[in-house]
């Protein structure tokens, strides 16, 4: 049996591949604003200056963003994950089943062994709202039909 540290596969995908398809979002939505502001809107000089800025913000996170996944890979190559302190020391063990002598007796008694049940029944009744007149008028109307 393997702790969650030793599993292989099937994690979490990561950061890189929502961070590059945001950057690329970014890239081509300042790319078109760029390119159609000015037909779009008579002082095309803002958006201009606008989807410029747009690019470069979105080619700087990108560039960081990238920069930082291969910082992170060198360094646990270089220092991979050590196992808890506790990884070794704590095992499951299944016991093996309890071995009884043929001849000892069973720990479960026959059904024979249990005492008869009274032939009169019991009753046993939940009487909820009752006042003790109705409660005494029902137990005289039981004994009765005995």
């Amino acid at each position: 049996m393997k702790g969650t540290w030793q599993t292989t596969g099937g994690g979490g995908g990561g950061v890189a591949g929502p961070v590059l398809a945001v950057a690329a979002l970014c890239v081509a939505g300042g790319y078109l604003a760029q390119h159609l502001a000015p037909g779009l809107h008579a002082g095309g000089e803002f958006l201009t200056g606008l989807a410029e800025l747009v690019i470069t913000v979105a080619a700087s996170v990108t560039v960081a963003a990238i920069g930082g996944c291969v910082a992170m890979w060198a360094y646990r190559r270089r220092h991979p994950r050590k196992p808890p302190p506790w990884a070794g020391t704590l095992r499951a063990r299944q016991l093996p089943p309890a071995r009884r002598p043929a001849d000892a007796p069973a720990t479960v008694p026959p059904m024979n062994a249990l005492p008869p049940a009274r032939s009169g029944g019991d009753i046993h009744l939940h009487l909820h709202g009752l006042t003790t007149d109705q409660v005494a008028e029902a137990m005289r109307q039981a004994q009765e039909h005995r």
